[in-house]
């Protein structure tokens, strides 16, 4: 997979986002197959927010509730442990700052895939 984009700019490069995880700067980042289709979204940053308004840093909790209200949950873990459907093509993944879910976890990074 290779990052077509990465704010704030980067060189382009190839790389595994699973295991290359974000440069500490607050970004977001865009990724493509060899057929040069975007595959992944992804971002750190509070800067970039979803169409429902919530973002990184956001309470974990109350992402959750709405995104289980509104979607199919998704056992599609590759990218994280917190996934929903957003269509039969796309799927949302949250990965959140503690190691289980608990009151004051917050949303770390989201991932549109």
């Amino acid at each position: 997979m290779v990052c077509i984009y990465s704010f704030p700019d980067d060189n382009y490069e190839s790389m595994d986002p699973r295991e290359d995880i974000f440069s500490g700067n607050r970004s977001i980042d865009a990724f493509v197959n060899d057929y040069y289709q975007v595959t992944l979204i992804r971002t750190d940053s509070p800067q970039f927010q979803l169409a429902c308004g919530f973002k990184v840093g956001d309470k974990a909790s109350d992402v959750f509730r709405y995104f289980e209200e509104h979607y199919t949950a998704s056992d599609d873990n590759y990218y994280a442990n917190y996934n929903y459907s957003l269509s039969q093509d796309e799927v949302v993944s949250f990965r959140i700052n503690t190691p289980e879910l608990e009151d004051e976890s917050l949303i770390e990074s989201i991932w549109i895939h």
